[in-house]
């Protein structure tokens, strides 16, 4: 993506301050920042349970500049965005001053939709038994993480995570002058490593809304131990495109063999 002409740059400008002079909330006045600060230098886009609040934490200890959310569509909520300012605007006024980074995290979706019904549910069912939750589950929720947070701008810059290095834990490819890279959530407790390896850069690892820590981990785990999954949705699982390419060979066989034994017809 080549640098804008100082006319792009300022119709950009324009945009958003058009937009902060009609939004007053505190979020949508995060964007006056943007311009002080010539953008962002990370993007985070990782859906929901992936590891977004702690990632957004360590990067804020670590003095970046950057925006986070679960997906696009989250983004225009969030930040009250009318149609005039686009994130595609954002993305490309930042890259006039540095490469930025658009991050996601990729995590199962199965493991996801069941953190997020306990982490968002849980209330409303927490005098429900286990058997009950996981009716109630398999009934309404199961398929409510069905994305990835970076859907939307891996289609708009026509990227493909494709090909996952498991020897350094992550997916990475430069275009337009913009880097898109994609980790994995069950390698968070390596994120500090990873960190250093891309950036040269001691970024420690923030924990945080850990499942371990809720009042409801013991009915999480029963749940985990005794839920099962239909013949069609295990199939369903493991031919997912994104589950061949972030899992191993011998991550994939682990993971058949254990939900193999959990489905019921």
């Amino acid at each position: 993506m080549n640098k804008l002409l100082n006319n792009d740059i300022q119709i950009i400008k324009d945009k958003i301050i058009k937009h902060n002079n009609a939004k007053k909330e505190a979020n949508a006045n995060a964007l006056i920042n943007f311009i002080e600060t010539d953008g962002f230098e990370i993007f985070f886009f990782s859906g929901a349970k992936t590891g977004t609040r702690s990632m957004i934490q360590s990067f804020h200890n670590a003095n970046y500049i950057f925006d986070g959310h679960h997906t696009v569509c989250s983004f225009y909520s969030a930040s009250k965005i009318d149609n005039d300012l686009t994130i595609f605007d954002l993305i490309k006024y930042s890259c006039n001053f540095k490469p930025p980074i658009i991050l996601d995290i990729y995590r199962d979706n199965l493991e996801r939709s069941i953190s997020s019904f306990f982490e968002f549910n849980y209330d409303k069912y927490k005098d429900k038994s286990v058997e009950e939750l996981i009716s109630i589950f398999t009934q309404k929720y199961i398929n409510r993480e069905m994305y990835e947070g970076s859907d939307e701008i891996v289609k708009y810059y026509n990227i493909k995570f494709n090909k996952f290095d498991f020897d350094k834990k992550y997916c990475l490819y430069s275009k337009f002058g913009i880097i898109f890279l994609k980790l994995r959530f069950k390698d968070f407790y390596m994120f500090d490593k990873i960190w250093y390896n891309l950036f040269n850069k001691k970024i420690n690892n923030h924990f945080e809304n850990q499942a371990c820590k809720k009042d409801y981990h013991d009915k999480y785990i029963q749940f985990l131990d005794k839920i099962t999954i239909t013949r069609d949705y295990y199939n369903k699982m493991i031919n997912n495109e994104n589950f061949l390419i972030f899992n191993s060979d011998k991550e994939i066989e682990e993971y058949k063999k254990k939900w193999a034994e959990k489905i019921k017809d």
